[in-house]
């Protein structure tokens, strides 16, 4: 079984329907004892990387999870925020801990002279489509 950490950051929903999609047996979780009986740990995660933080410290999941990840090894994956958390320090909206498992900081991408990549929501507009077989 996969536990899907629920700290309060992101769609769950979406990554629990993917693994039904392919037969993986999951649950939306923040207990202990669900996380401890897992076989792999998925932390999606939408928004700040302080927000982020703080909910996985107030929901007592930080030290759960450097258990389960780094000491007992489980297979791990970060999704969005949750990838970022895993790193040293964020900067999102301040400078904050992260969960410290890879060297390094998260950090605004600074470049005045190639595209940076689009991220973010886009507006969708509807459009009437001929077909064929309308004609």
């Amino acid at each position: 079984m996969v536990a899907i950490i629920d700290y309060g950051m992101g769609n769950l929903a979406s990554v629990e329907k993917a693994l039904t999609f392919l037969n993986i047996d999951s649950i939306i979780t923040n207990d202990e004892k669900m996380i401890n009986k897992a076989s792999h740990i998925i932390l999606p995660g939408v928004g700040s990387f302080e927000q982020g933080m703080t909910n996985l410290k107030e929901l007592n999941l930080i030290e759960i999870l450097n258990r389960e990840v780094i000491k007992n090894k489980k297979p791990f994956i970060g999704i969005c925020l949750g990838m970022q958390l895993i790193m040293e320090n964020g900067s999102e909206p301040k400078l904050c801990k992260g969960l410290g498992w890879i060297k390094g900081d998260v950090k605004l991408i600074e470049n005045n002279k190639l595209p940076v990549p689009h991220l973010g929501w886009n507006r969708v507009y509807k459009k009437e489509f001929e077909f064929e077989e309308d004609k």
